[in-house]
């Protein structure tokens, strides 16, 4: 499958559909270069400001990892379709990178929409509580 076929799967932000759609996002992440970065990976993410050279070999990681992360930012920017995750997303912009932090957009998705274990758990011992 060539590259340019790959479909951005689109998130309604829906809670319940979050796992789903975070794994297909991840998965699009990997294909596009782009996953190390949106999840804090790999070599850290320069500040705008700061001036690189792609004649300098020890610049050359930096400016990668500057370019998948505007590629990642902007893929998720384009699959969040409702509201709210979409605000956390353009809300992930800071003085050092204002176009966009795309690990930091996706930790406030994280934060926002990921299903809490814990909670399951107790719905889950209430469920069998209930059964039994």
């Amino acid at each position: 499958m060539a590259e340019d076929s790959v479909k951005i799967v689109k998130w309604s932000g829906k809670k319940n559909e979050y796992t789903l759609w975070s794994n297909q996002f991840l998965g699009l992440c990997a294909l596009k270069e782009c996953k190390d970065v949106l999840i804090g990976q790999g070599t850290r993410v320069p500040p705008s400001s700061e001036i690189l050279d792609a004649t300098v070999a020890a610049d050359r990681p930096m400016i990668m990892a500057r370019k998948a992360n505007l590629k990642a930012y902007h893929l998720l920017l384009l699959c969040c379709s409702d509201p709210v995750s979409a605000t956390a997303i353009v809300q992930a912009k800071t003085t050092d990178l204002p176009d966009g932090d795309a690990a930091a957009g996706w930790n406030a998705l994280e934060r926002l929409f990921k299903p809490d274990t814990k909670d399951n758990k107790n719905k889950l011992k209430m469920t069998l509580a209930i059964v039994n």
